[in-house]
């Protein structure tokens, strides 16, 4: 489906169109052929990883080049040095990407369940999928969500390690904002939360985290516009739509741990702790999914 990587940073879309022919003097980047293509479908995790950070760090000198070439239009600057720089970085971009799409339309999870989940691209897919193992024993959706950085519970001590990982939580990070975006199955999740949200923070559920944010160590400023909510006790429009992206975050990445689980074992994983134990009874199953073909003959679930 449509690739759905979002830019942060803002680039000139229409300066790309006033480059001037450079092809006779650099042939350009050399495009994968099919065996490198072929063999980027059975790259391990690690070499997946190293893929996908390759592939955003010159996406990120791209897009610099991009902007200092435009700002050096109307200078002397040899802003046509920065175009042909531009133009051989927005090749390699590309080409990482191919490596990357190659990756993940090979992949059982995306065949059979992420290819139709809208908001998800083969880039987010490679960069989340690689970071996680099924395999491992007595893993959990539970404990991807800590080593996602997505639990509320977690402290990070001063002194320690980073209790999570980093690059998985900037990826599930990207893919809210893609669910924000993108109408479908997490879009429409968003904005029902949305609305339970701001009901709640209407009526001063979330008073206590308002002050936390007032005299916590990560206080706000005086004259911020979010100091004007929290001084009244409630959230600000930002910090609810925050609050929604995470709920749609942490249900994507438990079905991805349902469905994976499932495809890799033929068996589904047990309740999820919240339910089984926790007297949680509203399961909100995969969308886009059937169990049934996957589960192995004998199995009773």
């Amino acid at each position: 489906m449509e690739e759905t990587e979002l830019e942060p940073v803002i680039t000139h879309p229409n300066f790309e169109m006033q480059m001037p022919d450079l092809d006779g003097i650099w042939p350009g980047v050399e495009k994968l052929n099919k065996d490198l293509k072929e063999a980027a479908e059975n790259l391990d995790p690690r070499a997946i990883r190293f893929t996908v950070d390759t592939f955003y760090q010159i996406q990120g000198i791209r897009k610099a080049t991009n902007n200092r070439a435009f700002a050096a239009e109307d200078t002397e600057e040899p802003h046509a040095l920065w175009q042909w720089f531009f133009k051989n970085f927005k090749g390699m971009e590309n080409e990482a990407k191919k490596a990357l799409t190659s990756y993940t339309y090979a992949h059982p999870l995306w065949q059979n369940w992420c290819a139709n989940v809208e908001g998800m691209g083969p880039v987010l897919f490679s960069n989340i999928v690689a970071r996680l193992d099924i395999t491992r024993p007595g893993i959990s959706a539970g404990n991807w969500n800590s080593f996602a950085g997505l639990n509320p519970d977690m402290v990070w001590e001063a002194g320690k390690l980073r209790p999570f990982n980093r690059k998985l939580k900037t990826a599930l990070w990207l893919t809210g904002e893609c669910f924000a975006k993108i109408k479908g199955f997490y879009h429409d999740v968003i904005v029902e939360r949305k609305a339970y949200e701001v009901k709640k923070n209407e009526n001063g559920d979330y008073a206590d985290q308002a002050e936390k944010r007032l005299n916590g160590p990560n206080k706000v400023g005086k004259t911020t516009v979010a100091y004007k909510s929290y001084i009244v006790g409630k959230l600000p429009k930002g910090h609810i739509h925050q609050r929604c992206k995470r709920y749609a975050v942490k249900l994507f990445l438990s079905h991805l741990f349902e469905v994976w689980h499932t495809i890799h074992f033929g068996v589904r994983p047990g309740k999820p702790y919240i339910i089984a134990v926790g007297g949680h009874k509203d399961y909100i199953p995969p969308p886009h999914f059937d169990f049934e073909p996957f589960i192995k003959p004998g199995v009773i679930q």
